[in-house]
């Protein structure tokens, strides 16, 4: 029996009844039985409960056709240790003729580690062709974004003569006609369509014009109070009250003040239609030096930051709005993409993410349904930083 002692499987050897009569000390070791437990007891004992009675009836089977039954042919079956834990096992049988007694030795492997790498495998195949297959599709949208832009742009500025037209002659039409005529409100649908359609146009053009950023180096604080100042009269028509977090003595960075600005004005807008019933924008600034994990964090948190010389600056804006659905937060950055039922056409955030990647940076967003939304720009200060992609998280 020494040599059983010495394989690396579990070795059980039972009689015709089932009672085993041999274990080695793998035995042992994968069930967690001793010797003494285990001697004299039907080998269902190492068989699930409700595997049991199926298991007695297979034994008794396999004792009237005697067969070798070598391992690695598929027969997998499960185990049960003394802790009443399942384990998945491969058996392989073999029948034992002595003095015209039979008797049948079962070598046993624990195939749990070997299941796990199996099922690890199989998750990495999955990840690998679900990646390749978003590769294919973003290939693809790239070509066709390419040629769309090139097309889109030649007709934006085809439609945007005539829309600018219709809207001189609704604003007319609106200071000739009394605003308590039925035909008042026709015509103010008029000039507002008409304005949505020419904002359609403007974000095409937008689009399609993927210009080189011009930069030069702009105190960010400046930046942020003329796209706030652009929009007062729209946040005071909406109820919503800006609030601008300064805090002194951050870098200058080099951007596109044209471009950002834009961005700001889009996140903006976003916020205003996202607080119907009015509500806080809030902008603020940090500065995060790569240097420090805790400096990053306090400055994200908005406590002291022990320095201001970092190599990103980050702009938050906040809004106490009704929140992005969770299922849509991964796809606000595509474009096309859209929850704003006739509203547009869903390019406001694909173009500033366009524009942060064209200046080195990142847009990323996180969102509390019902509470409100945070959008964060992170900026580099040196302009000769390569861009990065953007991250979303929830």
């Amino acid at each position: 029996m020494s040599v059983m002692e010495a394989l690396p499987y579990a070795v059980v050897i039972i009689n015709r009844e089932g009672h085993i009569l041999f274990i080695n000390e793998q035995t042992e070791k994968i069930f967690g039985y001793n010797r003494n437990e285990l001697l004299g007891r039907f080998v269902e004992t190492l068989v699930p409960e409700h595997l049991r009675e199926r298991h007695s009836g297979h034994r008794a089977n396999y004792i009237s056709h005697l067969t070798t039954r070598p391992m690695g042919i598929g027969l997998e079956l499960t185990g049960r240790r003394k802790d009443g834990t399942e384990i998945p096992v491969e058996i392989s049988l073999s029948p034992v003729s002595v003095r015209e007694q039979i008797f049948v030795t079962a070598l046993i492997q624990n195939i749990t580690d070997r299941k796990r790498m199996e099922e690890a495998l199989r998750e990495s195949e999955r990840r690998f062709r679900d990646l390749a297959q978003d590769q294919e599709r973003q290939l693809i949208l790239s070509e066709r974004l390419i040629s769309f832009g090139e097309m889109t742009a030649s007709l934006a500025h085809e439609f945007n003569n005539p829309l600018g037209i219709v809207i001189g002659f609704a604003q007319d039409l609106l200071t000739e006609v009394d605003p308590t005529d039925p035909r008042y409100q026709s015509v103010k649908i008029i000039e507002e369509e008409a304005r949505r359609c020419k904002k359609i146009m403007q974000d095409l053009l937008d689009f399609g014009r993927q210009a080189t950023p011009q930069f030069t180096q702009m105190d960010p604080m400046e930046m942020i109070r003329k796209s706030i100042d652009l929009l007062t009269p729209r946040f005071h028509k909406a109820n919503i009250r800006p609030v601008i977090q300064d805090r002194n003595g951050l870098p200058k960075i080099w951007v596109d003040p044209q471009q950002v600005g834009q961005v700001l004005v889009n996140l903006f807008f976003n916020a205003i239609e996202a607080m119907p019933d009015g509500g806080t924008l809030t902008v603020s600034l940090t500065a995060k030096p790569t240097s420090s994990i805790e400096d990053q964090e306090d400055s994200l948190a908005g406590g002291p930051a022990s320095r201001t010389d970092g190599d990103e600056v980050i702009i938050t804006v906040t809004d106490t709005g009704q929140g992005i659905d969770p299922d849509h937060l991964s796809k606000i950055f595509h474009p096309f993409f859209t929850t704003k039922s006739k509203k547009g056409m869903g390019l406001g955030l694909s173009i500033c993410k366009s524009i942060m990647e064209a200046h080195g940076g990142r847009i990323s967003a996180e969102t509390v349904p019902g509470r409100g939304t945070t959008f964060y720009l992170h900026l580099p200060v040196d302009r000769r930083r390569s861009p990065r992609d953007e991250s979303v998280s929830s």
